[in-house]
Formats: structure tokens, C-alpha cells, sequence
């Protein structure tokens, strides 16, 4: 049995702690955030026993392993940062799928990837560490994922395309086939891309335009 601590309390925490509660080998024992109000409480039944702080604790109470529960368009750095202190830690990830999800079973996939409700993930897919397949998202044949990469919900990704380390693609955006998307992108809610995105940038509309370029941290 997978003992499981889940960092972040926010909505996204919800969503997983009702996904693993069809894990039968899996139980979420804990939850930590830095919001010192949250501190004590439980969120469906699990509590909230501390900060990030407390990471080097939780394997000596039972934990072993870790799911990044933060999802939101400008939290990928700090996603990436936790996921890397639990790891430091010697804590495992725990990959998390929906039993409504479609996923072709030829497909590459690394560790601690959430695949949620009514997602589709078809063959020939790559999904690296920490990415998040939201709920009802769709990516298409020979996609490549990269590392902390997120796919909103209801976001469609036709095939071939490649998203890069750190991106949001946001909530009910459509990608056309073969585009590459950069690292660190944010791509807006609704947006349609049909052009290559360069690394940093941010882009919305229809069709996708940039808005901004993100400096580099």
C-alpha cells in the first residue's frame, strides 16, 4: 500500500484525494500546504499537518510517497521546485489516473503523471515526470509532454505536437497537429494555436497571438 502525501490544499488537492480514493493501493495520509490557516483542519477526511517545511518529516510518519497537488497557470516553477525537494527527501511519485481516463496502452509515461477524469491519451504519446493531464483534456496520437507540464481541462492537442518543460496549456484551448509549444509557456484559456510558440511567452486568442514574454528565472 502506497502511503501517500499530497502537497497542496487548494481545489486541485480535492480533485486528487476523490481520484485516489479508487486506488485500492493507494492511501493519502496527509496533506501540507504553507497556509498556516489550514493547518489542522481536514480536507475530506485528510488533515492538513503542515508546511513544506515539514517534507523531511513525513517518511518517518508513514509516507512514501509524494503527489504534487498545485495546478494553476503561473504555479510551474513551484511545482517543479517541491517536486524536487520531495524527491531530496526520499520520497517516491505517485502517478494518479482517474478509472474514467482512456489511455492507449502504448504509450511512454514517467513518473508521478496525473491522468484525470474522461481524459483521452492516444497511442504514442510521451508524458514526462509531474505533467497533469486534466479532466476531459485530449491528446492526440505521437504527442510529446515534457517534464511539470500541464493540459488543462477540456484542452485538445492534435497530433504530433510538443509541449515543453513547465507550460500550461489552458482550459479548453485547442493546438493544431505538429506545432511545438516551448518551455514555460502559458497558452490562455480558449486560445487556438496554430503557430509554433517560442519559450517564456504567453499567448491567447483565435488564433493564439503573444501578449507577453516571461523573463527567464
Amino acid at each position: 500500500m502506497k502511503k501517500i502525501v499530497l502537497i497542496g490544499a487548494g481545489g486541485h488537492a480535492r480533485v486528487l484525494i476523490d481520484t485516489l480514493s479508487a486506488d485500492k493501493t493507494a492511501e493519502v495520509c496527509g496533506i501540507l500546504d504553507n497556509n498556516r490557516d489550514l493547518w489542522g483542519i481536514d480536507i475530506h477526511g485528510i488533515p492538513v499537518i503542515g508546511g513544506d517545511d515539514f517534507l523531511p518529516k513525513v517518511g518517518s510518519q508513514g509516507a512514501t510517497h509524494f503527489v504534487i497537488a498545485i495546478g494553476g497557470a503561473k504555479q510551474a516553477a513551484l511545482r517543479l521546485k517541491l517536486y524536487e525537494i520531495a524527491l531530496q527527501h526520499g520520497l517516491t511519485p505517485a502517478s494518479v489516473q482517474h478509472p474514467s481516463a482512456i489511455i492507449s496502452p502504448r504509450i511512454k509515461v514517467g513518473e508521478g503523471v496525473q491522468a484525470l477524469a474522461q481524459c483521452v491519451i492516444n497511442t504514442g504519446v510521451t508524458l514526462q515526470e509531474n505533467s497533469i493531464v486534466n479532466t476531459s483534456a485530449i491528446i492526440e496520437h505521437d504527442c510529446f509532454i515534457e517534464a511539470h507540464a500541464h493540459i488543462a481541462p477540456r484542452a485538445c492537442l492534435a497530433g504530433g505536437v510538443r509541449v515543453g518543460e513547465g507550460t500550461h496549456i489552458g482550459l479548453g484551448s485547442i493546438v493544431k497537429e505538429n506545432i511545438t509549444i516551448g518551455k514555460q509557456v502559458v497558452v490562455g484559456a480558449g486560445a487556438v494555436v496554430l503557430n509554433n510558440v517560442p519559450a517564456h511567452s504567453v499567448v491567447v486568442g483565435v488564433p493564439a497571438k503573444p501578449i507577453m514574454h516571461k523573463e527567464v528565472a
